[in-house]
């Protein structure tokens, strides 16, 4: 049974922070949210489970331009990730990370990224 959300590790343009993830919908493959870049695979394969088991917090919140957005903040309250769009409405920013932390647990993790 397909969730609704999916974790792929991906290969960053960085030379130097060569790994990231992201999350999708999985209805349309959607990015709904993006990591910062990693040094090392092993650290953004960590950060995804992470997220995964619920060690996280989400946090909805205004931009200086006005618009709405969220991050996946790990328990040392370092981002994790950062939603992929800017939403009119806080709600639109609370549902897609209410649909990333209510399907983490049992989301896919499909690895894109090479060893670099």
């Amino acid at each position: 049974m397909a969730t609704a959300v999916e974790f792929r590790l991906e290969k960053a343009d960085s030379v130097s922070q060569p790994y990231m993830w992201a999350v999708y919908k999985t209805s349309d493959s959607t990015q709904l949210a993006y990591s910062e870049t990693y040094t090392q695979r092993q650290g953004a394969i960590n950060a995804v489970y992470a997220v995964k088991s619920g060690q996280c917090t989400y946090e909805t919140f205004q931009g200086s331009d006005g618009y709405w957005y969220f991050h996946i903040k790990g328990l040392n309250h370092q981002i994790l990730a950062r939603s992929s769009y800017k939403y009119t409405y806080e709600s639109g920013a609370a549902a897609a990370a209410k649909l990333i932390k209510d399907n983490a647990g049992e989301a896919g993790f499909y690895d894109h990224a090479k060893a670099a």
